[in-house]
């Protein structure tokens, strides 16, 4: 579905999206951003990594579960990354209230 929309310009598309992984109140900046660089990498598939930087390069935080929906939207074998599947595998991620957020990208990637 995702090559055959413009995911900045499709309501309907960000609206399922957003109601398929519970996305909601976010700022207006924070979907516009995300939106716009899923449109621009969906035929290149981004890695991980590269989407949790840009995500902490543009906002400044360490997304891991929305840079993972990301991911594996346009790449379906890659995971999601959620508390409850960290909790499951016994695995805490770091406190995100810490000022250091090299830690949090450590534990990512």
């Amino acid at each position: 579905m995702i090559n055959e929309v413009n995911i900045t310009e499709s309501r309907d598309f960000q609206k399922a999206y957003n109601g398929f992984y519970r996305i909601r109140q976010r700022p207006k900046e924070f979907y516009e951003t995300y939106y716009s660089f899923m449109e621009d990498n969906k035929d290149r598939s981004p890695s991980f990594r590269d989407t949790l930087q840009h995500k902490h390069n543009v906002h400044g935080r360490v997304e891991a579960s929305f840079s993972s929906k990301l991911v594996a939207t346009i790449n379906p074998d890659l995971p999601v990354w959620e508390t409850v599947v960290l909790d499951n595998l016994g695995l805490k991620p770091p406190a995100y209230y810490k000022k250091d957020k090299s830690e949090r990208m450590r534990f990512y990637i």
